[in-house]
């Protein structure tokens, strides 16, 4: 199957209780999946799916974490990361 694997997903409960999938799409953006709550019919979709702006950290919320070149470096790959590192290696040697 050709498939793009685009963000990983967390079970996550609201104030409700209500369960739901949510995750980073980007640096700018995450993902939720929301239950249908309003179903009425089989034909209507279980799930919506949601693209949202994140919500910009706020200053005073704390020492930021940072691994590395920061959140561009969060999705590489292995291959990714190596060819990242040479690159770097020979731009510093030059």
């Amino acid at each position: 199957m050709d498939a793009l694997k685009l963000a990983g997903l967390w079970k996550t409960k609201d104030r409700n209780g209500n369960l739901f999938l949510s995750g980073r799409l980007n640096t700018m953006n995450k993902i939720l999946i929301l239950p249908n709550t309003g179903k009425e019919k089989d034909e209507d979709p279980d799930y919506f799916f949601y693209i949202a702006p994140l919500k910009p950290k706020r200053a005073d919320s704390g020492p930021a974490k940072r691994s590395g070149g920061g959140a561009r470096d969060f999705h590489r790959s292995p291959s990714e990361e190596k060819s990242t590192k040479s690159e770097n290696e020979e731009t510093h040697a030059e």
